[in-house]
Parts: C-alpha cells; structure tokens; sequence
C-alpha cells in the first residue's frame, strides 16, 4: 500500500496532489475504522463466550439474561424455553459442584457471527446432580460449544459434552 501512495504522490502536481492527498488519506481513515469496527465484533463476541462460563461457574442464574435472546434456540436442548434450561443447567452446576471451573482449550471465531469454545470443566462432586447425590469425587471432562451472536446476545446454541465421563467419574464405588 505504501509503495501505491508513494506513486500516486508522485503523478499529480499542485493543486491535483493536495487533492489526492486529501482523498488518500479519507481511504486510510476509512480503511483503518473498518478494521477496528471489525476486530472489536469480534472481541465481543469473544468476550460473551468468556462471560457465558464465568456465568455457569459462579452460579448466578439470572446474570444469564444479559447474554441469552429471549428467544435463543438450543439446537441440543431437550426442546423447552431454552433460556430456563441454561439457567436451569447454570443453578444444577452451583448445587452439585463446589470450585467448578471452565478451562479454555480454544476459543475460535465462525465466520461473521459464531465462537466455537472447546472446554474443559472441573470440579468436586459435593452435591445432588441430576439425581446423583454427592460423592465427594473430582470431576474433569470435555465439550464443545458453537455459539450464534447477534447484537451481544447468544441467540443459537451447538453443544456437545462428554457426560459419559463425567457421570462416570461420579460414581461411588
């Protein structure tokens, strides 16, 4: 881009080079706002994803209406109201397991308006998780995540976890 300026600078004189001056430094203003506007979509989007685990660890169900559409689609949900069933999911987590925490394996951007997140969540089983009283036994196991984003909300939702492994490492033996 350089090397094009430095050309065009050179083929105008007078009152024709302050002219493509002016339009020349209209196209780099223009170009570097694009990118920014670009790049901080997608920090945002980025950034939902983050608060979206933050929210699933540290239990409070109702901060999940600042990320989640009211009308967000769970595309592997049991087919309820979505947005009940993660703070469902998000209250079941806070109950049945102390210091559970989402651990980013990565964190990926889809396109112009998706975050696909591998995780990893850990944590002690010291509470009833969907029917399994407490066994006191660390849990450690994998899912992934793709997340539609539009206007700083989750409003489509992928997800595939390794339940197996973690009801697994629940039992008592």
């Amino acid at each position: 881009m350089y090397l094009s300026i430095s050309l065009l600078r050179y083929s105008f004189v007078g009152e024709n080079q302050k002219i493509m001056n002016r339009i020349v430094i209209v196209l780099i203003t223009s170009l570097a706002f694009t990118a920014c506007v670009k790049t901080e979509k997608m920090n945002n989007r980025n950034e939902i994803a983050k608060q979206y685990y933050q929210i699933l660890d540290n239990g409070i169900a109702e901060n999940m209406n600042n990320l989640l559409s009211d009308t967000l689609i769970d595309h592997d949900g049991h087919g309820g109201n979505a947005v009940k069933e993660i703070k469902g999911l998000t209250l079941a987590l806070k109950n049945g397991f102390s210091n559970s925490k989402h651990e980013f394996g990565v964190i990926e951007l889809v396109g112009d308006d998706k975050v696909f997140v591998r995780w990893r969540m850990t944590g002690k089983h010291t509470g009833e998780f969907f029917g399994v009283p407490a066994t006191n036994k660390e849990v450690n196991f994998v899912g992934h995540d793709l997340m539609k984003i539009k206007n700083d909300k989750i409003v489509e939702i992928w997800h595939v976890e390794n339940l197996l492994a973690m009801f697994d490492q629940m039992k008592s033996e």
